[in-house]
Formats: C-alpha cells, sequence, structure tokens
C-alpha cells in the first residue's frame, strides 16, 4: 500500500475492511487476514462518482477518514486541502450512492475537513477551517445538516487558488469564529462520539473539549500536556462496562 491511512473493518464480514491509500487517493477494500486487494476506488479519476462532481466545482477530493454506518461507507474528502464533502458508499460493493455536505457558501460549506464520526444517524465533522463542529444527519440520499457546535460569524474571503492557511501558516486570522472558550474551537481536528459526549481535539487550540450530546454542552477542557497541536483521536469503551478511553495523537515540533 501507498502510504496506507484510515481502516475500518465491516461488521460480520470475516475480516474484509476498507482503507484509504493517501498518496494514490485511492480506497480499497482488502481482506485483512491475508491482505489481499479486493476493489480499488480511485479517487483521482472518479468514474463511480462523476455524475454528481457538480456539486463543488472541483474534483471529489482527497479521502481523509472513513465510518462505516449500517451498510452505507463514508468517505470524509478535503477538495485540493480547501473544501470538503462526504461521499457515501455501499459499504460491501463500494458502488456509488451519494454525496453530502460542503456546499460552498452555505452553512454546510466544509473547509479542509479532517476527521469525522459517526453515532446513529448522526455525522459529526470536525471543520478545521470553519472552526466548528458540524453535525449531519445522513439517510439514503440525503444528508441533512442538524446542527453547528462553535462561534458563528462571517469566515474570511478564501482564494481557492491559494487558502490563506496555506500562504500564511502562523498568521493571527482575523477570524469572529475562532474561539478559546469552553464550546468555541480552534482549528478542530480530531473527534470521537461516545457515553453520550463529544469529544473534539484542537490543532492550534492545543487542547481536548468534551462536550455533552445531544445539546453540546462543554464539560471538560483538558490541555495538551506538552503545549504542542493535538490531531486524531478515537474512543474505546472498556470491555467490563467500568469506563472508556480516548486516545489523542499530538504533533511534533517539524508539524
Amino acid at each position: 500500500m501507498n502510504l496506507p491511512g484510515c481502516v475500518v473493518e465491516i461488521p460480520n464480514s470475516d475480516g474484509l475492511a476498507w482503507a484509504i491509500e493517501s498518496d494514490d487517493c485511492n480506497v480499497i477494500l482488502t481482506r485483512l487476514t491475508d491482505g489481499r486487494r479486493l476493489r480499488d476506488i480511485d479517487f483521482e479519476q472518479p468514474d463511480e462518482i462523476r455524475p454528481h462532481s457538480q456539486i463543488l466545482p472541483l474534483d471529489v477530493g482527497q479521502p481523509r477518514d472513513l465510518a462505516i454506518a449500517g451498510d452505507a461507507l463514508l468517505v470524509l474528502c478535503a477538495i485540493e486541502a480547501v473544501y470538503g464533502r462526504v461521499v457515501v458508499l455501499d459499504a460491501h460493493t463500494g458502488e456509488f450512492r451519494y454525496c453530502f455536505a460542503g456546499e460552498v457558501g452555505s452553512a454546510e460549506e466544509l473547509r479542509d475537513p479532517e476527521s469525522f464520526a459517526v453515532a446513529g444517524d448522526l455525522v459529526y465533522i470536525a471543520d478545521m477551517y470553519n472552526h466548528q463542529v458540524k453535525v449531519f444527519r445522513h439517510a439514503e440520499g440525503t444528508g441533512t445538516l442538524v446542527r453547528t457546535f462553535g462561534r458563528g460569524g462571517t469566515p474570511p474571503e478564501l482564494d481557492e487558488e491559494r487558502p490563506y492557511w496555506h500562504r500564511y501558516p502562523n498568521i493571527e486570522l482575523d477570524d469572529p469564529r475562532i474561539g478559546a472558550g469552553p464550546g468555541e474551537f480552534n482549528e478542530p481536528w480530531g473527534i470521537a462520539v461516545g457515553k453520550r459526549c463529544l469529544y473534539v481535539s484542537e490543532s492550534a487550540g492545543a487542547r481536548i473539549q468534551v462536550l455533552s450530546l445531544p445539546d453540546g454542552g462543554p464539560m471538560h477542557i483538558v490541555r495538551s500536556p506538552d503545549g504542542l497541536d493535538l490531531t486524531g483521536m478515537c474512543f474505546t469503551a472498556l470491555p467490563d462496562g467500568t469506563g472508556a478511553r480516548v486516545w489523542c495523537c499530538g504533533a511534533g515540533s517539524g508539524y
């Protein structure tokens, strides 16, 4: 595999899993027991989803994260590291179903999303450069925006050719949606759901926030122990039912 990324196993499938090949922009179906590749979906040449490419004025984008929701495979994509969308495929065959999220200039717009989490019929997306968490309800053929966590405000003007976070990676942006208080975000990157809580790690904010569900009320804030950026995260419940663990990655000084 060429720079493997996220892997999700299909439940009750005898070891079948979908995985991202980041460098090749592929999503592949593989058998975990022997590593055999059963199907490749090329997101740079998306014949399967080309009829829906007009949803955004760009290609479908690079796959960033995967999730299984019932019989559907959800693929979070970032388009030229600017905008984002969610592509929904059949979890067993890889057949394209529909896209949702990401309509530019609307409340559904995603700016360079890094990760998402699925709980029931809801999809929670860490919308990094909108400094928000957006919640969609996925269903056959639709994906409705349910609510948004984080500060509101008018986003700064964006040049799609050279997004401001590429030109000036260390500049303090005049973006009213950036916040340091409870329930506000500064580049949310990782996201996980469990025990009726939403866990969000922040890259520039260098902290983890714990919010209650479904209302999103702030509960706890955990600062990065070394002050460095935080990235992806996951949630695992303890087998005996007594609690859970949340795992979060920290970015190195060369990030």
